[in-house]
């Protein structure tokens, strides 16, 4: 079992959520355990609790019918994550063709399962609507605003595509070792048991993309290489 931290930590107790709720509950409670508060900072039990109601949507929309694997529950977690960064993300004007222009929340090859990133699609995110699109090639990235890449996918993505992302606002995120260092704007890494995030800063200011301070508060900033 992963935990996020310094968001969230993994104590042993009794989980708040019913035991006799049936399969959905199940799912939810396995989830909670990733993603545990450290309740004395009041930013991040906000930030946990944004996060747990993000993923009960993901869980009533995506019709869970059976308790979920720990890869699933991870997975769930890692695109309630990418939806909440993005929460805190701004981007250029002209990255919007119209006031109405959809978030679109580009998912490489397999690094996020449909099943966890379908029910994202259609919500709203800073008063757009959210396009959930599965991306094959580095340069089907150009229609992007936030890129997920799993850790198995990402040097080699980034070393095609960087060219391409250099001139691009989108918001890059992974799971992949030193993602962050390696001028990916942020990256989830596990420290003793842990899922922690680190923010490379520079890349992200050198992309034309903002970060709410908000964001930056929670994050290990990081230096990457030029």
């Amino acid at each position: 079992m992963v935990c996020f931290e310094p968001v969230l930590m993994c104590p042993d107790r009794t989980s708040p959520f019913p035991t006799s709720a049936g399969p959905l509950w199940a799912w939810l409670r396995a989830a909670r355990r990733v993603l545990w508060p450290t309740v004395q900072d009041s930013r991040l039990y906000r930030f946990h609790h944004a996060l747990m109601a993000m993923l009960t949507v993901l869980a009533l929309l995506a019709g869970y019918g059976n308790a979920a694997d720990e890869d699933t529950t991870v997975q769930a977690v890692k695109a309630a994550f990418m939806f909440n960064f993005a929460k805190f993300a701004s981007w250029p004007q002209d990255a919007f063709a119209t006031a109405s222009s959809p978030v679109r929340l580009c998912i490489y090859k397999d690094s996020l399962s449909d099943e966890v990133t379908a029910p994202l699609s259609g919500k709203l995110l800073q008063e757009r609507p959210v396009e959930v699109i599965p991306v094959t090639d580095m340069r089907g990235i150009r229609e992007c605003h936030v890129l997920y890449l799993a850790a198995h996918h990402a040097d080699a993505a980034l070393a095609r595509g960087r060219s391409i992302l250099d001139e691009l606002p989108v918001l890059t995120i992974s799971d992949a070792e030193n993602f962050a260092q390696n001028l990916g704007h942020i990256g989830l890494f596990e420290e003793n048991g842990r899922l922690r995030f680190q923010i490379n800063l520079a890349a992200v200011e050198k992309s034309g993309l903002g970060l709410s301070s908000k964001l930056l508060n929670l994050a290990e900033i990081v230096d990457g290489r030029r």
